[in-house]
């Protein structure tokens, strides 16, 4: 991956000239992760800086996140914006709304589990049990490091016969579990559908993400867009790009709208 800021040089003209879809996860994008998810809160600042984006004209804006649409809304509230929550799960805005099509018989699979995951791990102070409608997380970021390998040997076994099943999957982000539907569908699948409903713009895509289920993303639009990574490369990633962290996010997006605003290098 490159230093983002180290090549805007060449970036500066796609960036002010095409039409763009900005694509961005939520925590540890926009927000500082937090220790509790409700305790991430999005500046004022940042708030009115997405709202001017997506009033941009040629520009789309999407928040792409893992949580449910419900938390997103109560997060950032605008007629303007995308919003994919349940990790593309559920796709809305002002002219979509779009669910991806459940086995039947999930909802009552996932409210199972979540009886299970609550009562095998309650005796862990720290642990948050995280109901989202289509999607359940498991946070252990205030688990005491002594318990966290018999929290995961927990959720293994709890969730053994159902993966075997294909009853469930689940998915491992930073200090959570994911269990998803069996569905073969994820952000990366959200950010194509999305993208072949604003086909005819052509829009260039721009994806930013710093999770393991960013990556998703990042491979789908390998070679179709720009895809930036979030934090310190620690781990292979497959995003083109990297900055350091969300300060330096949404210092990138001033800087789109500044050439969104009127960029010289459009008028020759």
């Amino acid at each position: 991956m490159k230093y983002l800021l180290s090549c805007m040089k060449e970036l500066r003209r796609p960036l002010a000239c095409r039409p763009l879809l900005l694509l961005m996860d939520y925590d540890g994008t926009l927000v500082p992760i937090a220790k509790k998810p409700s305790l991430a809160r999005l500046p004022k600042k940042t708030e009115n800086l997405l709202e001017d984006l997506a009033s941009s004209e040629d520009t789309k804006l999407a928040i792409v996140s893992g949580r449910a649409l419900t938390d997103i809304y109560r997060s950032i509230r605008s007629k303007k914006m995308i919003f994919v929550g349940n990790h593309g799960f559920e796709i809305r805005s002002k002219d979509i709304n779009f669910s991806v099509m459940l086995p039947a018989g999930f909802k009552r699979c996932l409210a199972e589990i979540k009886e299970r995951l609550t009562d095998k791990l309650a005796c862990f102070k720290g642990i948050l049990i995280e109901g989202k409608g289509l999607t359940l997380s498991i946070h252990y970021r205030l688990v005491l490091k002594k318990d966290v390998p018999f929290v995961k040997n927990v959720f293994r076994d709890v969730m053994a016969g159902y993966v075997a099943a294909k009853k469930a999957r689940i998915s491992i982000g930073k200090k959570v579990f994911e269990v998803l539907p069996p569905v073969a569908w994820d952000k990366g699948k959200a950010v194509s559908w999305l993208l072949s409903r604003y086909r005819a713009k052509a829009y260039l895509p721009i994806y930013i993400g710093d999770d393991v289920t960013d990556e998703d993303a990042f491979r789908k639009l390998k070679r179709r867009g720009i895809t930036i990574f979030v934090g310190r490369p620690s781990a292979p990633s497959s995003a083109d790009y990297y900055l350091k962290n969300v300060k330096e996010v949404t210092g990138l997006l001033r800087t789109i709208l500044s050439l969104k605003e009127g960029d010289p290098l459009c008028r020759n």
